[in-house]
């Protein structure tokens, strides 16, 4: 029997909750600004690499979003395709423990660990514009931040276990190729649990023209480039989104900065893998309240001045190392604060698709993607300052980002003298 409208929407906002969490759950394994960070400095002694790692997490995503956007059209029924893709890579993170357990190691064991992370990320990208396509149908605008945040706390939550898991992992006496057999393999049996929840999710019937030529990638960017000069409204927010970006581009180099100028221990470094769970499960109360109550505008200021703030706990960071203080209390701030903040993202993204014609939603959503491809290696950038010049330039680009994202979001947004229009200003939420 065919499922109601309500139906839907109902039995979504549940299974979306549950999905997100057992693969943002997963991810708390593969937890870039720590877990990830340790482990390509073991194995290759490089902060680059770390970098690396989470510029192809961003990169492969925006590329799986953008060959996905050439023949979304031609998919009848986009919860099946998002469920096949959902299956078939989900478990990738498993392929890691037998290798490990078989002696591979060093600059070998992060190339093909980078591999399998890129793979991953690039059938996400595809099953995000799926996912946001299906959440968009079923659900009314106020519910779709208030799952995304539900998602995040209760991961989070998930993530207090992940993370004193992780940490006892760490402090044993086992081999660094056993420690992250161990992680890597939970990461993958969560997300595959996760693949078994996507082929529950379902959707409402919507166009298709499956008989429709996919478009060339020139053809395709010839129809994203009128979006972005016809919609000042969406020109803003991406902007705004840019320069947002760039204040979370210290994240996977925080704790290496522990290790290499904090003085830190490997009890205190075991800490901070917790730092990540609880700035998550913060952003899941906070931005599901903030979504709600005050709108995507707020939501977008409050995220650039957060920015700002992880700047200046970085900067005190740097300036309590060199007096000789513990860093400790000040980068577990700064790692929690970009972590709650790594989430705010939903309100440039949620903000853009209330403002655009739901028939060229997709196209939108994959317009950003394109459009924030560069940003995505800023993480990789940030490693490569830090070892070439320091940390401190990196710290300042974040700062002098945060402060000009406050201006615009403040200007265009919540000024009575913005020149946009009411409409792209406070859309219903």
């Amino acid at each position: 029997m065919a499922l109601t409208n309500q139906q839907i929407a109902t039995r979504n906002s549940f299974l979306m909750v549950l999905e997100g969490t057992l693969f943002w759950a997963g991810l708390s394994f593969l937890e870039g600004n720590t877990v990830i960070s340790v482990f390509m400095d073991q194995t290759t002694g490089s902060a680059a690499m770390a970098g690396l790692a989470a510029t192809l997490k961003s990169g492969m995503f925006i590329v799986g979003q953008f060959i996905l956007g050439m023949f979304v059209h031609r998919i009848r029924i986009q919860s099946h395709f998002m469920a096949i893709v959902g299956c078939l890579s989900r478990p990738l993170m498993l392929l890691m423990v037998p290798l490990l357990l078989g002696g591979l190691s060093g600059q070998a064991a992060a190339w093909v660990f980078l591999v399998l992370y890129s793979l991953l990320f690039f059938a996400d990208g595809m099953v995000g514009l799926c996912w946001n396509e299906i959440c968009a149908r079923t659900l009314a605008p106020s519910r779709r931040g208030e799952v995304i945040a539900l998602q995040q706390t209760f991961s989070g939550l998930v993530g207090l276990v992940s993370g004193a898991v992780i940490r006892q992992v760490f402090a044993s006496e086992i081999t660094m190729q056993q420690q992250f057999a161990i992680i890597f393999g939970l990461s993958g049996v969560l997300t595959t649990l996760d693949a078994v929840i996507l082929c529950l999710i379902r959707d409402r019937k919507h166009a298709s023209h499956p008989d429709m030529k996919p478009l060339s990638p020139a053809r395709y960017m010839t129809t994203l480039v009128p979006l972005i000069s016809g919609n000042p409204g969406v020109r803003r927010v991406l902007l705004a989104r840019a320069l947002y970006l760039l204040t979370l581009m210290s994240a996977p180099i925080n704790i290496l900065f522990g290790i290499r100028q904090g003085g830190l221990n490997a009890a205190q470094q075991a800490t901070l893998v917790f730092m990540p769970v609880i700035g998550q499960i913060i952003a899941g109360v906070l931005w599901a309240r903030v979504s709600k109550r005050l709108g995507y505008p707020i939501m977008m200021l409050m995220a650039e001045a957060l920015g700002i703030a992880c700047a200046l706990l970085n900067l005190l960071c740097m300036w309590m190392a060199r007096m000789g203080f513990s860093v400790m209390i000040p980068l577990s701030l700064a790692m929690i604060l970009v972590s709650l903040n790594t989430s705010a993202y939903l309100a440039f993204q949620n903000h853009m698709v209330v403002i655009v014609p739901e028939d060229k939603r997709a196209l939108y959503l994959v317009l950003a993607s394109i459009l924030m491809a560069p940003l995505s290696l800023a993480t990789y950038f940030a490693g490569l300052i830090s070892e070439q010049f320091g940390f401190l330039p990196v710290y300042l680009i974040m700062l002098a980002a945060g402060v000009c994202g406050v201006i615009l979001i403040y200007r265009n947004f919540l000024s009575p003298n913005s020149p946009l229009p009411e409409s792209d200003r406070r859309a219903e939420i």
